[in-house]
């Protein structure tokens, strides 16, 4: 192959090619992102409830609030008298004091999820910092 003016010995060809593999590279992980269900894309808030017991609950294991998903499990910790599981939830989805929070099999398969009440508006909504709310585990 000859050697191109520049003299660096790469033709024209090689670098359209090249280009068009990092243009083709950067289209995929745009769209990886935006069909995937990218946490860190999305706004959401956050807040704990404390169980006695989990009953194999994990991180990642889906949110439901009447029925719908409306988030996940972002963390278990587990402290001297319960265990406090952190909840992401829409920032749409309006979580009142008196909702109730349960952990319930998620099929006959396995599994297990979060399900949320809904809770009324006389009992005032959770603030998005700070606040807990106490559930019920298996």
């Amino acid at each position: 192959m000859a050697a191109s003016p520049n003299g660096t010995g790469k033709s024209g060809r090689e670098t359209v090619v090249g280009l068009l593999f990092f243009i083709t590279l950067g289209l995929l992980g745009f769209f990886t992102i935006l069909i995937g269900d990218m946490p860190f894309l999305k706004r959401t808030w956050s807040f704990d409830v404390l169980f006695d017991d989990v009953g194999g609950l994990e991180t990642g294991q889906d949110v439901l609030y009447a029925g719908s998903r409306v988030g996940a499990v972002d963390g278990i910790l587990t402290e001297p008298e319960k265990i406090r599981v952190r909840l992401v939830i829409d920032p749409a989805v309006v979580i009142y004091r008196n909702s109730e929070v349960t952990i319930e099999e998620k099929s006959a398969l396995g599994g297990m999820r979060v399900s949320l009440t809904r809770g009324t508006p006389a009992a005032g909504a959770l603030q998005q910092k700070g606040e807990q709310l106490t559930g019920k585990g298996l």
